[in-house]
Order: structure tokens, then sequence, then C-alpha cells
């Protein structure tokens, strides 16, 4: 008899439940509590209703660290998550076997459900999808050393959304685009603060 899957979004992840996910192949499931996803999806439109309004928000219409006080013009605000998360994409060292990776995406998804982080429910739908088939970003261990999260690393979990770099599909390396077209589905566009949301964290 199969397990019934993790629910993800009703109460915190415990470390038996990332390890079942991760060494196991535990299955997700975001919650379907009633007004889970309207919660979620409250914090895109908090940011979106900021941006209509003309209001300075760090990371989307400004610089990041030292550089937020340097504005992004309007016509660049939707390149800015793009152009993130490919700086980010130096990373060195061996690279994160697939249960380590599996267990990277868990705690990012763990994270993200609480709906502090501006994230449209589409995204976090998408990182179960590829978690549950166990499609995962090709990360390096090395690459941050500063005080604002796992910057690099997590970079790496944000370009298989858009299918650029490299994943682990069943158990091969594969580009990120095939990953995707494994599952049918098409490269995601992130929306602005999606990729600063993904990478700043200490996953």
């Amino acid at each position: 008899m199969s397990e019934s899957p993790i629910v993800l979004g009703e109460q915190p992840l415990s470390v038996d439940d990332i390890v079942a996910i991760a060494e196991r192949g535990r299955h997700v499931a975001l919650s379907d509590e009633p007004g889970f996803r309207t919660r979620l999806a409250a914090g895109a439109r908090a940011l979106a209703d900021r941006l209509a309004a003309g209001e300075a928000v760090y990371g989307v219409t400004t610089g990041f660290g030292e550089s937020c006080v340097t504005e992004v013009p309007d016509e660049q605000v939707a390149e800015l998550p793009l152009n993130l998360l490919r700086y980010h994409g130096c990373g060195t060292g061996r690279i994160f076997d697939p249960v380590e990776s599996a267990a990277i995406v868990a705690v990012r998804l763990a994270s993200l459900v609480r709906g502090w982080s501006a994230v449209r429910v589409e995204l976090v739908e998408r990182l179960c999808a590829l978690l549950d088939a166990r499609v995962l970003p090709r990360i390096p261990a090395e690459g941050s050393v500063g005080a604002s999260g796992d910057l690099t690393p997590l970079s790496y979990v944000a370009a298989l959304l858009i299918g650029e770099r490299e994943c682990w599909l069943e158990g091969h390396e594969a580009s990120a685009a095939e990953g995707l077209a494994s599952l049918g589905l098409a490269r995601l566009r992130l929306a602005p603060k999606e990729s600063l949301a993904i990478m700043n964290g200490t996953s």
C-alpha cells in the first residue's frame, strides 16, 4: 500500500518528513484546506498592488544589497528575476546527488507555502510536480559565503523552473529543458520577486 502524500501548507515539515520525501520518494501535495491557495496568492497580489501604486519594493524596483538605492526602470522590472538567477549561476564543487537535491527543493517549498514570499500558486505547484517526478536541479555544493542565504545554490532551483542549466532526470544528467519536456511542462516565466524569493533563504 503506497504512503499518502505529505501535505504542504498545514503545518511545518519535520526532519522525518524531509527524509521521507528525499530518501523514500514520498509524494507531496498542497493543502486542500479552504482558503489555503487564497492565502498563498495574497502575497503575490499584495506585491502587484504595491507595484501598481508606484511604490518602491526591494529587489523588484530596486537593486540588491548595497545597490538597494539604485532604481530599476519600469521597463526592466520584468527582466530582473531572470538576470538575478543568471548572475548567480557560478557554483562549483561536487554536484548534490538526487536525494540531497530533493531535500533542498522540499525545504524551499516548506518556506514558500507559508505565504510570505509573494510567489504565485503556479510556481509552488510547479515545484511540487518536479519534486514528485524527481526532475531535480543539479546544484553545485559550493558558491555562497554571504549572510543573505544560499543565493548561488538556490539559483539552480530557479533555473530549472525556466528550463536553464541541468537537472537530474531518472537519476541521470539532462538539460533542464529536457526535464521539463519529459513532463510536458513549458518554461515558467518568473514574476517580479520570484527568483529572489527562491534564492534568498538558507535551505
